[in-house]
């Protein structure tokens, strides 16, 4: 759990002072993700094939949907697809890695609801790391887009279940941080429908 708060403190502050630059050269950090992903498929664990890293990203993504209208918003949405693609491509090592020892698992009929969850996700996100390349997205009308990716927090809440029920000793600090996102996403989400009601109940008014 610290490795993923110390990443997703780094991160979020990398997103930041260079936003720019991630959204400019985002193709060379695919290509560099990727090569992560070669030496650390096979490795011992490690803090990318044990999931760390890529969590760190999609919490940088979901969380600043939270934010306020400002600056810092503006920027890391700037960069949100290239992180949730780096952070899809830096997935593939933990997936890979359990999938094949959990397929091992079922042949003995002992799989963990965990280990469940967490292919579910990861099947959830691969349409989201599809549509989130700027060739595929302009192909797919926004509407359609903005309804895929909706899924994203379904995906999240599965990641966060998933890690919860692993029941580690960092199982609490878990249950603490997806319940904090999906409480603020709940206010945030009930605020967004009361300002919309507002906005058109003033329209029909003038």
């Amino acid at each position: 759990m610290i490795v993923i708060l110390y990443s997703t403190i780094i991160l979020f502050i990398v997103s930041i002072l260079f936003s720019k630059e991630i959204h400019k050269h985002n193709t060379t950090l695919y290509a560099m993700a990727i090569v992560v992903v070669l030496f650390t498929t096979r490795e011992v664990p490690n803090i990318v094939n044990l999931g760390y890293v890529p969590i760190a990203f999609f919490i940088v993504v979901l969380f600043s949907g939270l934010l306020e209208r400002n600056t810092v918003r503006k920027k890391l949405f700037t960069v949100r697809a290239e992180l949730a693609i780096i952070g899809s491509i830096l997935m593939f090592p933990h997936a890979f890695g359990y999938v094949e020892y959990y397929l091992m698992e079922l042949l003995y009929g002992s799989v963990t609801l965990s280990f469940l969850l967490g292919l579910l996700a990861y099947l959830m996100m691969i349409p989201l790391f599809i549509t989130s390349f700027q060739k595929v997205r302009r192909k797919m009308s926004y509407k359609t887009w903005k309804t895929l990716h909706k899924t994203a927090y379904v995906f999240f809440l599965l990641v966060g279940l998933h890690v919860i029920l692993i029941a580690n000793e960092n199982q609490l600090l878990y249950i603490a941080l997806f319940g904090f996102y999906f409480t603020m996403r709940f206010i945030t989400s009930i605020q967004s429908n009361r300002h919309k009601q507002y906005k058109q109940q003033s329209l029909k008014t003038t």
